[in-house]
């Protein structure tokens, strides 16, 4: 999710990456966020022949319009 916290608007593009094994759908897009509003979206994860069980970690990098580097976000799974 991503919020405007100053209230000028902002478009954030964000990628998602994980271990082989793993399939992002959508692995990519980006967010349009303005004044009080913030904006979500969602990221499927699904697994292929590759996947090893375990706890595996997916990290998501956000970037504003400009190129500058927002805090990415990493999410745990575990894959049985």
């Amino acid at each position: 999710m991503a919020q405007d916290v100053d209230f000028t608007g902002h478009t954030v593009r964000w990628t998602a990456s994980g271990p082989d094994g793993l399939r992002l759908t959508p692995a990519s897009g980006s967010l349009r966020v303005t004044g009080t509003r913030s904006a979500s979206d969602r990221v499927s994860v699904g697994t292929t022949a590759a996947a090893s069980a375990g706890s595996h970690r997916i990290t998501l990098e956000f970037r504003r319009a400009n190129g500058t580097r927002l805090t990415p976000a990493q999410v745990d799974l575990t894959v049985e």
